[in-house]
């Protein structure tokens, strides 16, 4: 279950323009996830909102939106199973793009990728620790840092290049959005 969920959105030089952060009760006792993620069953109860409503409330913040996460679509799966049990809709965005495939690419040479080790690597203002907020915010410093540092200065030639062939390649993409789509749903 969902305990914490957090976005912030952004401007195109990667400025804070809006925030979310809640925290849910789950129906079960935490236990040792509190290790990992520093929330207690007493800081819930104290900090909590309505399940349902934090998740109406934050897929009206992310509607419309490119999402981008580090390993994203594990957690748009999350957030769209814990609104099918709550009986929401699930969310509803333009697209995503996923920091994890972009620092496997980019950064080979590291021994791992995960979202500590790239915040560090690529020093991100705020260290992921497992806590939703943080790692939003680690997850936007790695995002402005691989664009500035691996994607900008080749633009224009992955531009050509994609202009070049994007018609042939139109129909796998609305194969795929249809089957992506279609997994969230389940």
């Amino acid at each position: 279950e969902i305990v914490q969920v957090a976005a912030v959105k952004i401007d195109v030089e990667g400025r804070i323009i809006d925030r979310f952060n809640k925290y849910l009760k789950p129906s079960k006792p935490v236990g040792d996830s509190e290790l990992i993620h520093g929330y207690s069953d007493s800081f819930l109860s104290k900090h909590r909102k309505n399940p349902a409503l934090a998740i109406r409330e934050f897929c009206k913040f992310i509607k419309g939106s490119v999402l981008v996460g580090h390993n994203v679509n594990y957690d748009i799966n999350i957030l769209a199973s814990q609104a099918a049990r709550l009986g929401l809709t699930g969310p509803e965005f333009q697209g995503s793009f996923d920091t994890l495939d972009i620092a496997k690419r980019f950064y080979p040479e590291l021994t791992d990728h995960r979202l500590e080790t790239l915040s560090r690597h690529l020093g991100a203002e705020v260290i992921s620790d497992h806590r939703a907020q943080n790692d939003v915010l680690a997850t936007k410093d790695i995002l402005i840092r691989m664009v500035n540092e691996k994607l900008k200065p080749v633009l224009g030639a992955r531009m050509n290049v994609y202009d070049k062939y994007k018609g042939k390649f139109a129909q796998i993409c609305r194969d795929y959005e249809e089957l992506r789509s279609a997994s969230t749903s389940l």
